[in-house]
């Protein structure tokens, strides 16, 4: 199958218009890179096409996703959440890593103890999934909304995960759209664990 028709295969509705091409090379990628972004600026798309930009040098047996972003939905007319097959249809071969069920807490969260525990829901779901990748690694890693986990204010497993493949690269949000968090403190532990680990990276994709 030739590239061009490889990439239509795989395509679903996204546009790349406001992604820049240089983003979309597989080839720049360093050991381990951190995509960074509000909402709706492109992470995920780009994290698509460069799964896609992937498969064109590498097996798919050689590439894994791990999938922690929620179902999409709109928030004050922006899109947030979204994975990426629905952007992309995934070949077969490709390791999907995905809990059974994840949560949205800012989102979808009432009240302050139901933030707390739609957290550690995700957490303790992420870890089964994390242990997973750790006992059988492959060389290329991709996760898809790494700002999930790092809301319950630990790093070291994750970034422990992101090390174990050759080359690494995970998307997170990093903005303002999201801070209603109950006065937990919340979005403040997610963004300084965001920028602990974007210290160690190798390259920051900043949007």
């Amino acid at each position: 199958m030739s590239s061009k028709n490889q990439k239509e295969s795989y395509l679903r509705e996204f546009s790349q218009a406001k992604v820049p091409v240089k983003y979309q090379r597989f080839s720049k990628i360093q050991k381990m890179t951190i995509i960074l972004g509000d909402i709706s600026t492109g992470k995920t798309t780009t994290t698509a096409l460069l799964i896609m930009d992937a498969l064109k040098s590498n097996s798919p047996n050689n590439i894994t996703i791990i999938e922690l972003a929620p179902r999409k939905t709109i928030y004050k007319e922006k899109t947030i959440g979204g994975r990426i097959s629905d952007i992309i249809k995934l070949p077969s071969g490709i390791r999907l890593l995905q809990p059974i069920k994840i949560n949205s807490p800012r989102y979808s969260a009432k009240d302050k103890d139901e933030l707390l525990n739609l957290i550690k829901e995700n957490k303790i779901s992420i870890d089964i999934i994390l242990n997973h990748y750790m006992d059988n690694p492959t060389p290329i890693l991709f996760i898809n909304d790494l700002s999930i986990y790092l809301q319950s204010g630990k790093w070291k497993k994750i970034f422990n995960v992101m090390q174990k493949a050759k080359v690494s690269l995970a998307n997170a949000y990093y903005g303002r759209s999201l801070e209603n968090d109950f006065k937990t403190g919340i979005s403040k532990i997610e963004r300084k664990t965001l920028e602990i680990m974007s210290s160690k990276a190798d390259m920051i994709i900043h949007f």
